[in-house]
């Protein structure tokens, strides 16, 4: 399990501050959830894929499967 700092960003390059809490799956394969507030975001921001830069370097193409006020769950794959 990987937790640290990140930032979520968006098609049009807003980058949005966060914590990252991730699993591996198979191979490339992540899943997690984002820690942060998530009530400036535009639910259709959401619907799109979206790139989760990590501290540490790792980058992860996502898709939201889930958000609320307060996190975001996803599915995703390390970007190569």
């Amino acid at each position: 399990m990987f937790s640290g700092a990140a930032e979520l960003i968006t098609q049009s390059g807003n980058r949005i501050p966060l914590t990252v809490d991730m699993v591996g799956t198979d191979g490339r394969g992540r899943m997690g959830r984002l820690r942060c507030d998530t009530s400036a975001l535009e639910p259709t921001v959401l619907q799109r894929p979206l790139k989760l830069q990590c501290q540490d370097g790792t980058s992860v193409d996502i898709a939201v499967t889930n958000y609320s006020g307060s996190h975001i769950s996803f599915v995703g794959r390390l970007a190569v």
